[in-house]
């Protein structure tokens, strides 16, 4: 279907109307402005996962399940739906289909800490606390300081009357705590290591296909996402916190991007093979992140960019 551009930025406007109405609480303000946008372009992803949102505010669980399904329609691999789904049939207590989505996430980007949290909580809920136990100890193996794991990690504990082992976990957390400036840099130099290593594969699988400037692309990716880092962009979800799975998604987008500006043709069907992220995602990344920048590429490759 074609759509003008006057309409997609209709589309668009509607879209921040409808965000706008969702961080006042005017819940039925903001369902309305995504119906509308949506009504412009069905396919529009960010419109379909804001409606569940509001739906899920106005606690009507069965009609946001309807709009994640819708989203992950066009785009199967999203994470941040799939939590959202996974934690809408938590709240309908349909659990073993929740840890179902929560897994599916899992064998998406295993690095994602929070299906493992989640996860955690229903086997919590459910009293099975030696699963509720292993769950956060995936967290820990990921972010060994993820206050909320170790918090967690306590009660449950606590609740086996395991004292030493609850006191041990409370020690942890005001060790962290106490640390938190040095933590908090420690965990982005981290991320950075975990990036660029990320990087580094995807480089090696394309490699593989064909030889291209490793070097050259890899530097450019990292500069790139260090900016998305530093403008707080795609990296961060609601909370403030770095995630993984998103920075999944923003590292195969600078990756994209660096190859645009190196001149570079890149196979994008590719790219999303390696690197498990949907073509929709990292072209719906690059027109941000080109937009935000003010990147400029060779003639020959403008027409890559959305």
């Amino acid at each position: 279907m074609f759509y003008n551009y006057s309409s997609m930025m209709d589309c668009f406007e509607l879209n921040d109307q409808g965000i706008d109405a969702l961080e006042k609480k005017d819940y039925e303000k903001a369902l309305e402005c995504f119906k509308k946008s949506l009504e412009v372009n069905e396919d529009y992803l960010v419109a379909w996962h804001n409606m569940g949102s509001a739906y899920s505010k106005l606690m009507q669980f069965e009609n946001a399940l309807k709009c994640y399904d819708k989203r992950l329609e066009i785009d199967s691999m999203d994470t941040g739906t799939l939590n959202q789904k996974g934690l809408t049939l938590k709240k309908l207590e349909k659990m073993d289909s929740a840890i179902d989505v929560f897994d599916e996430i899992i064998s998406i980007d295993p690095f994602d800490t929070a299906p493992w949290m989640n996860k955690g909580t229903i086997f919590e809920s459910q009293n099975n606390l030696e699963k509720a136990i292993e769950c956060y100890d995936k967290v820990l193996e990921i972010e060994p300081n993820k206050i909320l794991a170790w918090s967690n990690k306590r009660i449950a504990y606590a609740n086996q009357g395991q004292t030493k082992k609850a006191d041990e976990c409370e020690a942890k957390i005001k060790k962290i705590e106490s640390d938190e400036g040095k933590i908090e840099k420690s965990s982005l130099d981290e991320s950075f290591h975990f990036v660029f290593h990320r990087l580094k594969l995807l480089q090696e699988q394309f490699n593989s296909q064909g030889p291209s400037n490793g070097k050259d692309i890899i530097e450019k990716a990292q500069y790139i996402f260090r900016k998305t880092v530093d403008s707080k962009l795609l990296n961060y979800d609601s909370t403030g916190e770095f995630n993984y799975s998103l920075s999944n998604d923003s590292l195969a987008t600078c990756f994209y991007i660096a190859h645009l500006d190196e001149a570079i043709t890149i196979d994008i069907e590719q790219l999303c093979k390696f690197s498990k992220v949907s073509k929709e995602k990292i072209l719906e990344n690059t027109k941000l992140l080109t937009a935000e920048f003010n990147l400029k590429f060779p003639k020959d490759q403008q027409n890559l960019i959305p």
